[in-house]
């Protein structure tokens, strides 16, 4: 599958597509026109404008909620004006305006789209830690050589000449979270599901990113930023609801992904790929359906688009079928977890043990023969005094002193040669494993913006409103 070419990311890039391609602007956008990051209209983009100039009037500091930015507003003493000129009160309609405006400041650059806090979505569980040094060098080297010290008389002789010649070590092959392929996270909408979800990622090895409704670009962001410090490319699962929301909230996150991409993890393919719930799911183990709310204005396009009775939770699956929703999960992570590379390395850590130890022997198989003849000497010069112990200690002493400026001697020597050993080890593996060439899923950043639109299009039962 080609890379994909260089997205049109404004309003007037996709007017340009549109005008080239004799398309209709709807057919190139994946959400309502007033919902897409791609396709920030004027009139929004001065919304934005207004927002980014309060941001810096007011020195908002980073972090700092959405709500407090509205009653720091309706709390001046001269009321603020919105671009329209009307001033900007304690209302619902106020406040869907600031959500608006924020979400173009940000995805036009204005402000830094990670400067407020996502309070609405529980905290991520991080499973995946990744070391931000690069890739250990693998390597080898000689433990601490010791004083060589001789034997002294005491009360009892202690004949132990420990002495000898320090043995290799390697290091650089230890498993780690950044030897695997690809980085993977589990988006799910439901925390009812968390007691069986996060133990489950936890034993998988990745991460869980619960999401109660839809992801916050404040979410996404993050998101982006783990994929980035993997450096690996990403695979993001979903799970939800089968119902109006649940149906258009993986391609809503996935539009978002494909939106900041490029700033937040440029370089980096990423799919998407919603696992459950699925119609065919619902078939296959007879869940019961649940009236959709008359409010729910998508319930219509639903119905239609799927011909079922009405909408089915999560919560159902794992009621009637204990245990299925972990074997889904489990099923779709599985092509991307490579269980051969902790064997390799494990592998290839022996064979450098193996490797140090050879070039080691055969460079002090000299000193080791020597420092057999220097213990023989030694007991010889000992065993003498044996029966004469403090009366000979300073006779024995003396004895021993050409033996110890050799043995320093010959200390000194070993020294020298581990500072200078360099013996040649197996490169450190890596996985092999890469996406597949062939993606049938939801979002792959490797389709051009073009074919990606028309997976949209057919995940897509409707588009709700999406703050």
């Amino acid at each position: 599958m080609a890379s994909s070419n260089t997205p049109p990311r404004t309003y007037d890039d996709i007017k340009d597509l549109a005008k080239a391609t004799g398309r209709r602007i709807p057919d190139l956008l994946a959400m309502a026109s007033v919902n897409d990051p791609f396709y920030i209209m004027p009139a929004q983009a001065k919304q934005g404008e207004w927002f980014a100039a309060l941001w810096d009037r007011f020195d908002f500091p980073h972090g700092v909620h959405l709500r407090r930015i509205h009653y720091k507003l309706i709390s001046q003493p001269k009321p603020v004006l919105m671009v329209d000129g009307r001033p900007y009160q304690n209302t619902e309609g106020c406040w869907q305006y600031i959500g608006n405006a924020s979400k173009a400041a940000r995805c036009l650059r204005l402000i830094d789209p990670t400067t407020f806090e996502d309070k609405r979505n529980p905290d991520v569980v991080i499973v995946r830690r990744y070391n931000d040094d690069s890739d250990p060098t693998p390597s080898a080297w000689i433990a601490d050589l010791e004083d060589w010290e001789l034997p002294e008389i005491k009360v009892e002789l202690a004949d132990d000449l420990s002495w000898f010649i320090p043995s290799t070590r390697v290091g650089g092959y230890d498993y780690r979270d950044n030897d695997k392929p690809f980085h993977l996270e589990l988006v799910s909408e439901k925390s009812t599901m968390d007691d069986i979800v996060i133990p489950l990622c936890q034993r998988l090895g990745i991460n869980y990113a619960p999401a109660t409704g839809f992801q916050s670009i404040t979410g996404v962001v993050a998101l982006l930023n783990r994929v980035r410090q993997a450096n690996k490319p990403g695979v993001v699962f979903y799970i939800s609801d089968f119902d109006p929301a649940g149906s258009f909230m993986p391609p809503s996150v996935a539009r978002q992904i494909e939106f900041w991409r490029p700033v937040y993890a440029p370089g980096l393919d990423i799919l998407v790929s919603p696992i459950a719930l699925t119609k065919e799911q619902v078939i296959e183990y007879a869940l019961p359906p649940i009236p959709i709310k008359e409010a729910d204005r998508q319930q219509n396009n639903f119905l239609a688009k799927y011909g079922v009775e009405g909408a089915t939770e999560l919560d159902a699956l794992e009621a009637l079928h204990p245990g299925a929703l972990r074997k889904i999960i489990a099923a779709a992570v599985a092509p991307y977890l490579d269980l051969e590379i902790a064997k390799r390395l494990t592998e290839a850590e022996a064979e450098a043990e193996g490797a140090a130890r050879a070039a080691w022997l055969e460079t002090q198989e000299a000193y080791g023969t020597q420092l057999r003849e220097l213990k023989g000497k030694t007991r010889e010069i000992v065993a003498s005094y044996q029966d004469r112990l403090e009366s000979l200690r300073h006779a024995m002493n003396a004895n021993l002193e050409p033996v110890r400026e050799e043995l320093e001697s010959l200390r000194q020597a070993i020294k020298t040669n581990i500072e200078a050993f360099d013996p040649d080890l197996p490169p450190r593996p890596e996985s092999e494993m890469t996406l597949p060439e062939t993606f049938g899923g939801l979002f792959d950043s490797r389709r051009d913006y073009v074919e990606q639109l028309r997976y949209y299009k057919t995940a897509a039962a409707a588009d709700p409103e999406n703050d």
